[in-house]
């Protein structure tokens, strides 16, 4: 049998799972699923680090659907037409998942010509050139 949570105890709850926004109104600091909070976090003013920790976040979980949706929210990230239109954290997002899956990536790569242009790939190959540890 489930426990009863008083409404007190649960606005306590809620309460400590909020923060301020961009526009300095309250919202939740986490949606519970981090491909979600991945997706909201993906902004130029992203921090690269954040990035990278929220993706190993979901690379130790193994599970294979979460591993798909990181490649959708790249591209969906990258989608010049549909999407978010984000060139550079989309080619820093590939990139970090290109260090975890190498093969994948290698695979998927040529949707950069599909969701952004062509130039996509100078730019990624420029990124690498200067700095290969990505």
């Amino acid at each position: 049998m489930a426990e009863e949570i008083s409404d007190s105890e649960l606005e306590v709850s809620l309460e400590e799972n909020m923060l301020f926004g961009e526009n300095g109104s309250k919202c939740f600091a986490t949606s519970g699923d981090k491909n979600i909070d991945i997706f909201f976090s993906l902004l130029r003013s992203t921090n690269e680090a954040k990035l990278k920790s929220d993706i190993d976040e979901v690379y130790e979980t193994t599970n294979e659907d979460d591993f798909k949706i990181l490649f959708v929210l790249c591209f969906q990230t990258r989608d010049c037409r549909g999407g978010k239109g984000e060139k550079t954290i989309s080619y820093k997002f590939f990139l970090h998942l290109f260090s975890k899956y190498p093969e994948t990536a290698c695979k998927l790569v040529h949707l950069f010509k599909e969701f952004g242009y062509f130039k996509d790939f100078i730019t990624i190959l420029e990124m690498i050139y200067e700095k290969p540890d990505f």
